[in-house]
């Protein structure tokens, strides 16, 4: 996962219009960290499941029409 600040992205908007700039920007830190990480920067409890119940349970909610990815 990457991560900007704010600030950040204010500031290239900013001079995006400034340039008369045109065209797709990506904006994006220069690090990158896990999931896992960013779930225990935010205080949140990290749960591992194994793969076989992940997809039992994604099979699932696609029957169900919960979820739909292409």
């Amino acid at each position: 996962m990457q991560f900007v600040h704010e600030d950040d992205v204010a500031a290239v908007l900013v001079r995006a219009i400034e340039k008369k700039a045109r065209g797709v920007f990506n904006v994006a830190g220069p690090e990158w960290i896990t999931i896992r990480e960013a779930l225990l920067l935010a205080g949140r409890p990290v749960l591992y499941v194994p793969r076989s119940v992940a997809e039992a349970v994604w099979r699932m909610l696609w029957r169900m029409g919960v979820i739909y990815m292409q």
